[in-house]
């Protein structure tokens, strides 16, 4: 199975996560016709969501078994743990941060009627504290798939539970939440 692709910013290349050697790992495919396959992980860990930076040299991506996000050189080498809990992570447009939902997919769920209790939250890219950008029940659900504006101001997300699902943004320092999108209908 492969899945998650995440093309480069030079649109040169792919980065996915495959299990052809028994479990998911990261890896990055160019896209001409000469184009090689580069394993980036190799750990056994269950790594998923690969995310590029934007100046094409790292990728962001979450390991399951580790837990976390992780970052990995593009070309190969070390990675470096970045969070110790944490998913789907996505590069600012400066590169400067990462944000990530707090919750795993697929985490334990607090109750029958809602979703993880996950949050949007937000470190920079070299490392540090991170920042809680949503909180829980504000809007209501699992709070998840972060994605920046292209001024890297605001954050966009989705609020779900097991009976709707709402988008929403967010500035950056966690003030002047807005709902755009109510289920299929916009606000």
């Amino acid at each position: 199975f492969d899945g998650y692709p995440s093309l480069s910013p030079d649109a040169k290349s792919v980065a996915y996560s495959s299990d052809q050697n028994g479990t998911f790992e990261i890896y990055v495919k160019q896209l001409s016709e000469i184009g090689g396959e580069l394993q980036l992980t190799n750990d056994g860990q269950q790594n998923f969501q690969p995310s590029w930076s934007p100046d094409g040299q790292r990728i962001a991506y979450h390991s399951r078994k580790r837990g976390g996000v992780w970052i990995v050189p593009a070309l190969g080498g070390a990675p470096k743990q970045l969070t110790e809990d944490g998913a789907r992570p996505v590069w600012s447009p400066d590169g400067s941060s990462i944000a990530f939902q707090s919750e795993s997919p697929g985490g334990e769920l607090s109750n029958s009627r809602v979703m993880p209790p996950s949050t949007i939250w937000i470190i920079p890219s070299q490392g540090g504290r991170p920042k809680q950008i949503t909180q829980p029940g504000n809007p209501a659900g699992g709070h998840s798939a972060p994605s920046w504006s292209p001024d890297g101001k605001r954050i966009v997300f989705e609020a779900s539970d097991f009976s709707d699902v709402t988008v929403w943004t967010i500035a950056i320092d966690g003030s002047d939440a807005k709902r755009i999108i109510n289920g299929t209908q916009p606000i």
